[in-house]
């Protein structure tokens, strides 16, 4: 594929799912796309390396609860003093954060890895000349320790977690960084675990579970979106 083809191949997958995107922020997505290709040479981060599946099961699922997002920004269901502070829990190459800190320019992302190797790519990633996102930070630490500490504890309006791990711990390590109200989205695949004993221990509910097919492979996602009521 030339540039201008991947270019158009992302453009229009995300056209298919509803997001509208920019060539800028395409040409940023796909910049991306080159950092982790070329870090994968000495650091697994994923075993995709072939472009067209890399877009579309990468960035173009990182972007699924774009709408979502950008619905609760919208509808101001989630309130926080100055820019919405989004964790993405488990970052490893930056997915879903970096594609989203493309998209989402006026939220806050702290990228959350506890693999050293892995956040200090992440840092170079976000600091690349063809990425440059002043609006991301890397913390190369677990969820479970930093919950528990200022200025995490209690500190963000979105956790956001992409094939990390299942919803009960999710659950678990993802609610107590969360404001009062604010929401844990959980990136699966077609099943998904039982999970509600965990949340109510939490003192949480289930706001929405979206549905979604990936274009090009039609193959089936879920969205989870859950609220901290506590």
């Amino acid at each position: 594929m030339t540039g201008h083809d991947r270019r158009a191949y992302l453009i229009s997958g995300a056209e298919y799912l509803g997001i509208a995107l920019s060539p800028e922020e395409a040409d940023k997505m796909l910049s991306h796309i080159g950092l982790v290709l070329n870090a994968i040479k000495n650091v697994n981060l994923t075993s995709i390396k072939e472009e067209e599946p890399f877009i579309v099961k990468h960035i173009l699922d990182s972007l699924t609860p774009l709408n979502k997002i950008r619905s609760l920004l919208r509808q101001h269901k989630i309130k926080s003093d100055g820019k919405f502070n989004i964790c993405d829990l488990g970052s490893g190459a930056g997915f879903p954060g970096i594609p989203l800190a493309i998209a989402l320019p006026e939220c806050e992302f702290t990228l959350l890895e506890s693999i050293g190797k892995k956040a200090s790519l992440l840092r170079s990633f976000i600091s690349d000349e063809g990425l440059a996102l002043r609006n991301a930070s890397v913390i190369n630490d677990r969820a479970e320790i930093i919950d528990k500490t200022e200025p995490y504890k209690c500190h963000f309006d979105i956790v956001i977690a992409r094939a990390v791990a299942s919803m009960p711990i999710l659950i678990k390590i993802g609610f107590p960084l969360l404001k009062k109200g604010g929401m844990l989205i959980a990136m699966k695949g077609s099943a998904v675990e039982p999970f509600h004993d965990e949340l109510a221990a939490y003192g949480g509910i289930v706001d929405e579970i979206i549905n979604f097919i990936l274009p090009y492979i039609n193959h089936v996602r879920k969205t989870i979106c859950l609220i901290n009521k506590k």
